[in-house]
């Protein structure tokens, strides 16, 4: 994949995300070369809170190139939090249709990370339109778990709470951690 397809698909990825938000920020890492773009979305209609999408491209292997969408969700999650955390992380990712969950083993914050193959034998503009439905798809999963984690990673809640307060959903038989 050359630099000249990735410059012209993430400059296009970039106006198109000017539908959803204006705050798009479409950079080149001095080091490497190669572009990334942070998008900043609302949780939520009320828009009290954001998060920022980071997405850039990597080769999976030398004929594919992926597009990575990485969320951080929250910042440091509270010690005592953990066990709950997890719990929900590991719920949510079974059923997830996009994007797994994760917890960063480096500070500890919860992140959703998605990651998919870029048809680069098709047009720029094909190709940017199957990224803005991932994109979609992506943030439809951050506007229905953000709420929940945000409770159990604050410690307000535990996972059957967000469970019993239609926060979250559970779609195993497991309750209460048995």
């Amino acid at each position: 994949m050359t630099q000249e397809w990735k410059t012209e698909f993430f400059e296009v990825l970039s106006k198109k995300m000017e539908a959803f938000t204006s705050d798009n920020i479409l950079m080149k890492n001095e080091a490497d070369g190669e572009w990334m773009l942070k998008t900043v979305f609302a949780t939520s209609a009320e828009r009290e809170s954001f998060v920022v999408v980071q997405g850039i491209t990597y080769p999976a292997r030398e004929d594919v190139l992926l597009l990575e969408l990485y969320i951080k969700l929250t910042g440091e999650a509270k010690e005592e939090a953990m066990p709950e955390l997890k719990k929900a992380i590991e719920e949510l990712n079974s059923y997830l249709p996009i994007g797994t969950l994760g917890i960063s083993p480096s500070d500890q914050h919860v992140y959703l990370r998605d990651c998919f193959k870029l048809p680069v034998d098709r047009t720029i503009e094909e190709t940017v339109s199957d990224a803005v439905v991932d994109y979609e798809l992506i943030m439809e999963v951050v506007v229905a778990a953000y709420p929940g984690l945000c409770r159990i990673w604050n410690g307000d809640m535990t996972f059957d709470q967000t469970v019993e307060g239609d926060l979250l959903k559970r779609y195993s038989t497991k309750q209460g951690g048995k």
